[in-house]
């Protein structure tokens, strides 16, 4: 099975090897970490419909490791080599911090990477051994990195939040692009290939946000509470949150996004939402000082512990 795909038989793969071998699950992790590695996402199919169990596979170290493999082509990687230089210029290895400082940069601070974390730079030597809670969205960013399109609609048609994943995917993919054209040897074909990745992205991103507006029958309070459900592993930020840090403009333009901004507008959102106040005056420059003002006397008369109240499901 190395051997096919090594040499990209995948037609012998699973005519011959598949149907008259039976893996054990190291060997279907150590399968799936070659077909990773080299790029082959019909290997990847192959190896998950086998039943490889994600969590057990991907733990911090398997991800670190896969890290230090990628090729020296993807626009990622001078970054990533010029973050793990010591003070005295000397490179290590990549570590998951590495990663975490990059999302950082990307995502513009609104969210403090799990990789970057106190805790997690106390204990990194223990935390290796740990798997991850959503195996999927992780390996989605890590595909993303490597450039590899293919590879992260294979992992985000697995995601548990795939609207968010999508959405992060699409400006990882944006700062990529925007890395490459400001490179002194620009790759024209490569920047437009990352901005056409990006954009279809946040296509899927909004084609599933669709879907699921149609799927609750356009129940508002429904959607709206999707809307504002935060994500823990995304910095605690919720999907129009997370598109105003992506420039997801698309996504922005969506009915189920404008309803809410229409409630916003209403005065129908509570006032302890500051970032919406925030948003809707950058949106609407003109109006944005007349929100302000209105939601500033709502906010005077509010309860300070409604914020409390705003849970996620």
């Amino acid at each position: 099975m190395k051997l096919a795909i090594t040499w990209d038989r995948p037609n012998l793969a699973d005519s011959l090897i598949l149907p008259n071998s039976k893996f054990s699950e190291k060997d279907k992790s150590d399968l799936l970490r070659i077909a990773i590695v080299q790029d082959k996402p019909i290997f990847i199919k192959m190896m998950l419909d086998q039943g490889v169990d994600m969590k057990h596979f991907l733990t911090h170290e398997m991800l670190a490791s896969m890290y230090n493999e990628i090729d020296k082509s993807v626009v990622c990687y001078k970054k990533l080599r010029k973050m793990s230089e010591g003070t005295d210029k000397i490179k290590t290895k990549l570590s998951l911090i590495h990663i975490g400082m990059l999302m950082e940069e990307i995502l513009e601070g609104t969210f403090q990477s799990h990789f970057t974390s106190l805790e997690f730079k106390k204990n990194e030597t223990d935390m290796l051994s740990k798997p991850f809670e959503n195996p999927y969205d992780v390996m989605v960013f890590y595909a993303v990195f490597v450039e590899s399109q293919d590879m992260a609609k294979l992992f985000w048609e697995r995601s548990r939040t795939p609207i968010a994943t999508g959405l992060i995917a699409c400006k990882i993919l944006k700062y990529l692009a925007d890395t490459q054209r400001n490179r002194l040897k620009r790759d024209d074909e490569n920047e437009k290939k990352l901005l056409a990745c990006a954009s279809e992205f946040e296509a899927l991103s909004v084609g599933v946000m669709n879907q699921t507006f149609k799927d609750r029958n356009h129940q508002k309070e429904l959607w709206l509470e999707v809307l504002q459900i935060k994500h823990r592993s995304l910095g605690n930020l919720d999907l129009v949150q997370l598109a105003c840090t992506t420039d997801a403009c698309n996504f922005i333009a969506q009915g189920a996004v404008q309803t809410l901004l229409t409630d916003i507008w209403l005065g129908q959102i509570h006032a302890a939402q500051h970032w919406l106040k925030i948003f809707v005056a950058a949106c609407i420059p003109i109006a944005g000082p007349l929100i302000l003002m209105r939601f500033t006397k709502i906010g005077t008369s509010s309860d300070p512990d409604v914020d409390g109240q705003n849970k996620a499901k």
